[in-house]
């Protein structure tokens, strides 16, 4: 599914918009989404808590 849970941030949104790719380290995130890296780690926090992203091994992340 390709639809962030509901009530997550835009920032987040787009976090998991970039990550409906596939798994991607940190630094390609922060580049697919032209944020900043703190605003990313943020989000991805967010994500993570609402069970939506899990954090690979070597700061990849990925959709649950």
């Amino acid at each position: 599914d390709s639809t962030p849970p509901q009530g997550v941030s835009d920032d987040a949104k787009a976090v998991y918009k970039a990550l409906t790719q596939g798994e991607m380290h940190i630094d390609d995130i922060v580049r697919a989404t032209n944020m900043k890296m703190n605003t990313v780690l943020s989000s991805l926090t967010e994500l993570e808590i609402f069970g939506a992203v899990e954090q690979m091994p070597g700061k990849k992340y990925k959709l649950i």
